[in-house]
C-alpha cells in the first residue's frame, strides 16, 4: 500500500489505526508496532515520512476517551480524528464543542458517510471548532455513486478541510485521481489546501 501511495505522489502519511470494539489496543502497544513498521519501511528505502495518529470511534464520548487516553491524538498534536456511527444519529458538533473546551480540535472522519448530517450540521461542526475530512474514494471511483453528491455540496460550500485515502488492505488508492478532480472542479488553491497545506498543521513541528 505504501509503494502504491508513493507512486501516486504521496510523501507524508499519518497512519490512523482504529480504536473501537475489537480494535482496542493501547496506544503504547500501537506505538511499539508503529516503530517496528517505520524501521521496516526505512529498510526498504520507501521514500515516505510516517506519523502516528488514531481513528477514535465515538462509543462513549470522545472527550472522555481522550482524557483517559491522551496519546490517541494526531502526531502528538491536539487533533482528534473522530469516527461516528453511520446509521444511529450522533452529534459531532457537540463533540467538537466539548473537545474544544478541553483544548483539542475534532477532525470528523469521512463526514460524507453520515447520512443524517445535513449541510447545516456540517456548518455547526465548523462553528464549534471542528474540521471536516472526506475520503478520496467518495470523490472518485468506489464510493462516488453513494457519496459523490454530498462531497460536491461540501466542497461547493467550502466546508472540506482534508481529503484522506482511508485505505485498508482491500481498498484501491484514489488520492491522485481525487486531487485531479478537485483541482479541475474547484481550483488549484482548494486542491492544495485539502490535500497538502491544511495537513501541515498536524505533521510539522
Amino acid at each position: 500500500m505504501l509503494e502504491t501511495l508513493v507512486s501516486k505522489g504521496v510523501t507524508y502519511i499519518v497512519c490512523t489505526p482504529h480504536y473501537r470494539w475489537q480494535y482496542n489496543l493501547s496506544q503504547e502497544n500501537v506505538k511499539e508496532k508503529f516503530d517496528k513498521f517505520v524501521s521496516a519501511v526505512k529498510g526498504k528505502n520507501i521514500p515516505v515520512r510516517l506519523y502516528l495518529g488514531r481513528e477514535v470511534y465515538e462509543l462513549r464520548g470522545l472527550t472522555r476517551i481522550i482524557r483517559e487516553n491522551p496519546d490517541m491524538i494526531m502526531n502528538g498534536k491536539p487533533y482528534v480524528l473522530g469516527e461516528f456511527d453511520f446509521y444511529e444519529k450522533k452529534d459531532p458538533a457537540n463533540s467538537a464543542y466539548e473537545l474544544k473546551k478541553s483544548g483539542y480540535t475534532l477532525i470528523v472522519a469521512h463526514a460524507e458517510r453520515y447520512n443524517y448530517l445535513t449541510l447545516e450540521d456540517i456548518y455547526e461542526i465548523k462553528r464549534n471548532g471542528g474540521l471536516i475530512q472526506v475520503n478520496a474514494q467518495s470523490v472518485t471511483k468506489r464510493f462516488k455513486k453513494f457519496f459523490g453528491r454530498r462531497v460536491k455540496d461540501m466542497f461547493s460550500e467550502g466546508l472540506v478541510d482534508f481529503v484522506a485515502s482511508d485505505i485498508h488492505f482491500d481498498r484501491e488508492n484514489a488520492m491522485a485521481e481525487a486531487y485531479q478532480y478537485i483541482n479541475k472542479k474547484f481550483g488549484e488553491k482548494t486542491a492544495r489546501a485539502v490535500f497538502t497545506e491544511n495537513a501541515r498543521q498536524i505533521i510539522e513541528d
